[in-house]
């Protein structure tokens, strides 16, 4: 089984520590879950220009973008919000 690092911008760290510090864990959980077991239930999508490599993670009322880098193995969590918070 690969073992994806998985890696936090400032920016992602700070929104965690001040929201809500399990959802760390629950991302790592649902990342680890889809590529590892190809989990289908997980709402990732694939955002515009494809060849980019940015996703987008729908986790409750949060909205995670990250980029996959499947040759060194790395996860890089790039922003995290909450769905609520975009629209005010």
């Amino acid at each position: 089984m690969k073992k994806f690092t998985i890696i936090y911008t400032k920016e992602a760290l700070k929104f965690l520590y001040k929201n809500d510090r399990l959802l760390k864990n629950k991302i790592e959980e649902k990342l680890i879950d889809y590529y590892h077991f190809w989990n289908k239930n997980i709402d990732i999508k694939i955002l515009e220009p494809k060849k980019l490599g940015f996703y987008r993670l729908r986790l409750w009322k949060f909205r995670i973008i990250f980029e996959k880098n499947d040759t060194k193995l790395i996860i890089h969590i790039l922003k995290i919000w909450s769905r609520w918070d975009i629209y005010k």
